[in-house]
């Protein structure tokens, strides 16, 4: 130890008989707490591999430039308690804001692995009957002539059918080629329950003529049907750095829809020519 360095450390720890502070045990425990912090922040981002490899390169340079900078103020040649507390003050900052880091980070990758993995997605398919009809339970509808589609949908249609039969025995049907033709059958009396899927409540609320369908009838059964996913989709491990396809399906909020849109403009053009 050189004679400077020496008279430094000795004036230091000298008042206190070579013993360290509480300004320096509060450093060395800011340190250790950044430094396991910073460990556990560049394991999360090395494994969400979101970051390209020269962006890897200059975040694990950051954190050992932090870490190293705050060793040096620890230092016991480093005199000064003020910088020394405000060092470890910033340093404990730091540290929460890797743990918060890391937590979102954990987070986010939880949510693309409950994207990307294999599950099932619940459908509800109900029995619909008009709002003065005196039924108000699926019993109640023995002998009615249900209406159904005869194409949309029909796997969860022919679900709720067979579960029906079970406890009722044979129902009388009759099929429908588009959405609207179903449920002016209902409406006009033409048939007595339909079976209509819950997601296409929507698409008659956006359909010209049908936006008090749901206020005219009534829901008297609901059926829940889980939907198994075909397979797993295997998540891209190079999302950042090669392009993907989103798809996304479904009607929005504002009730305009992208299925059925052609189906229902020539249904509408049928109906005028008629």
């Amino acid at each position: 130890m050189s004679y400077r360095r020496r008279n430094a450390y000795s004036s230091y720890y000298g008042s206190r008989g070579g013993s360290r502070g509480p300004a320096d045990w509060l450093g060395l425990l800011a340190l250790v707490c950044m430094l396991v912090c910073s460990v556990i922040l560049l394991v999360r981002v090395l494994d969400a591999g979101v970051l390209t490899t020269a962006l890897t390169v200059v975040f694990i340079l950051v954190l050992v430039l932090l870490n190293g900078l705050h060793a040096f103020v620890q230092l016991p040649v480093r005199r000064s308690v003020a910088g020394k507390l405000i060092c470890s003050v910033v340093a404990l900052v730091l540290s929460a804001a890797m743990i918060f880091t890391s937590t979102a980070a954990g987070s986010f990758m939880k949510f693309l692995s409950n994207i990307t993995s294999g599950g099932s997605a619940k459908t509800t398919v109900s029995v619909v009957v008009r709002a003065d009809d005196k039924a108000e339970t699926v019993n109640d509808t023995f002998g009615y002539t249900y209406g159904i589609l005869e194409a949309l949908d029909r796997e969860n249609t022919d679900a709720l059918l067979s579960h029906i039969e079970d406890g009722m025995g044979q129902v009388q049907t009759e099929t429908f080629g588009t959405l609207p033709q179903l449920a002016d059958a209902l409406l006009n009396k033409q048939v007595d329950a339909i079976i209509l899927n819950n997601s296409y409540f929507s698409v008659l609320k956006g359909t010209e003529g049908y936006q008090n369908f749901s206020k005219d009838t009534k829901v008297i059964y609901r059926f829940s049907i889980d939907n198994p996913d075909a397979e797993p989709i295997a998540p891209n491990a190079n999302i950042s750095r090669e392009p993907f396809v989103v798809y996304c399906s479904g009607t929005d909020t504002g009730g305009k829809y992208v299925n059925y849109r052609i189906e229902l403009a020539r249904d509408k053009e049928l109906t005028q020519q008629a």
